[in-house]
């Protein structure tokens, strides 16, 4: 049962980060680029081998628990990976977002739109201490030439 409440908690914790900004991006769109579909079916996972263990501890069905509990703790892999990697790395969220305008950009039609999202980001202070962020939405426009 602790482990269903360790799971729980890096749930939460990466849950409760999702709308956090790192140059312009959420850490959604970050965990998703990451990750891809994998992280939503080890949520439904999660959700429902959590529900299935408790169940399976009530009704004292031990073999069934042993199984829901080997789910739940591998459904703790990629959310202590997420809060690693991701929530508590500051440098790999802002390489993940700098590759997101990348590849939002690699679109010629889609190049101006991205531009003008991603000098809408400029006056966030944490753009001020990423070079890199300040300098591709000029990049972009001398590459338009």
């Amino acid at each position: 049962m602790g482990i269903v409440g360790v799971g729980s908690v890096l749930l939460g914790w990466s849950y409760s980060g999702r709308d956090k900004i790192t140059l312009g991006r959420k850490q959604i769109d970050m965990v998703h680029y990451q990750f891809g579909l994998g992280y939503s079916g080890s949520i439904v996972v999660h959700f429902g081998s959590t529900a299935l263990c408790i169940l399976a501890v009530e009704c004292n069905a031990r073999e069934m628990a042993l199984w829901a509990f080997i789910t739940v703790v591998w459904g703790c892999i990629p959310q202590a990976l997420i809060c690693i990697q991701i929530a508590m790395n500051l440098k790999k969220r802002e390489e993940l977002a700098l590759a997101l305008w990348e590849q939002d950009g690699n679109l010629k039609k889609e190049t101006y739109s991205v531009i003008r999202k991603m000098v809408g980001h400029l006056k966030d202070p944490d753009v001020y201490y990423n070079k890199e962020y300040r300098e591709s939405p000029g990049e972009r426009i001398i590459r338009l030439k």
